[in-house]
């Protein structure tokens, strides 16, 4: 990444809250108490983090044209990396 000066940015970024909501309207989840639901914990803030490289940004629209426009590296690089967050279960009693 030196060599290409390459850098990583936070692209989008989903709350726990996001992710419920669109937990409880799927069509396997409708009519089931939260309960039943595998909603995910308010600990988990954020659930999930999409990270793109700067060079595969997208040009901004700028109506007018009035605004001055910047030098971007832009590439069209297609470098995206999703990190969610997860939790593994294990057995009490079970040995590794």
């Amino acid at each position: 990444m030196e060599a290409t000066r390459q850098k990583i940015v936070t692209a989008e970024v989903i709350n726990v809250a996001r992710r419920n909501a669109d937990l409880r309207k799927q069509v396997r989840f409708q009519g089931l108490p939260d309960s039943e639901i595998p909603l995910v914990p308010d600990k988990w803030e954020p659930y999930q983090r999409k990270y793109i490289c700067t060079h595969g940004w997208k040009e901004r629209e700028r109506s007018t044209g009035k605004r001055t426009s910047h030098k971007l590296r832009r590439t069209e690089c297609p470098f995206q990396m999703l990190v969610k967050s997860s939790c593994a279960e294990m057995e009490r009693g079970a040995s590794s």
